[in-house]
């Protein structure tokens, strides 16, 4: 890693322009690492001096895991979330190559995960 790396232990064997460019790089990499080393820990202290309530607040703001499967099978089936949605509460049927590869996902029969209304009973 760069910041271990101190000015000594990088040395030239010549005392050319490139040796100097090398060095200067080198040390703008350590002085960032440090910096965003220095970033980190002031982000940790910030998180750490969350109220017991904003905290909660946080946890609120997350999606589901229910929102989640809409979204991964909205992704993949290239529809709305609202359509998923529909599919879920049986107001809408998908068409046959969406059921495919649903089911394909999910490693059932489509049929199965997709049953028409007469066939709930």
């Amino acid at each position: 890693m760069l910041a271990c790396i101190s000015k000594t232990d990088y040395i030239c064997s010549n005392n050319n322009e490139s040796c100097w460019y090398n060095k200067s790089k080198l040390y703008a990499n350590i002085h960032k690492v440090r910096l965003l080393s220095k970033q980190k820990q002031i982000n940790n202290k910030m998180a750490a001096k969350k109220t017991f309530k904003e905290i909660y607040n946080d946890e609120l703001r997350k999606p589901t895991a229910a929102q989640r499967f809409i979204k991964e099978v909205s992704e993949l089936t290239h529809r709305s979330e609202a359509t998923i949605r529909k599919w879920l509460s049986g107001t809408q049927y998908p068409d046959e190559l969406t059921r495919v590869i649903i089911a394909d996902k999910f490693n059932l029969d489509a049929d199965y995960l997709f049953p028409r209304k007469e066939e709930q009973v």
